[in-house]
């Protein structure tokens, strides 16, 4: 798995010279965000909290395609669409799928804060 650099770059440019951390702070933010949504939406998807389910879904789509973590952020729009069926069988394969693809996208987002 790669991460989207057209998306980087679009971070990059909001403090190109890296002066601030700007991209830095922003995938951290997001690790730490992505990893509180993917604990909801299982506590959501086990009680049947669809409209929890669905918003934690939608942010955490957003949020990883902003941050170049695409594979996620269609994992997310997956279990987004399935939450909005509320069809339980299939959102429980997708948190498992988005799990497996947020644990490919952690360590190069780690990489990304270490060289920033």
């Amino acid at each position: 798995m790669a991460l989207d650099q057209k998306a980087l770059n679009e971070l990059l440019m909001l403090d190109p010279d890296g002066s601030e951390g700007l991209l830095a702070q922003i995938v951290h933010s997001y690790l730490k965000d992505a990893s509180d949504i993917l604990y909801r939406v299982r506590k959501a998807t086990d009680a049947g909290d669809w409209g929890t389910l669905t918003r934690d879904a939608h942010s955490l789509k957003s949020t990883s395609l902003s941050v170049g973590a695409s594979a996620v952020g269609n994992a997310a729009a997956a279990l987004e669409a399935a939450g909005k069926r509320q069809a339980l069988e299939a959102c429980s394969d997708l948190i498992a799928t988005l799990s497996a693809e947020f644990a490919e996208a952690e360590p190069l987002l780690r990489e990304v804060i270490a060289r920033s």
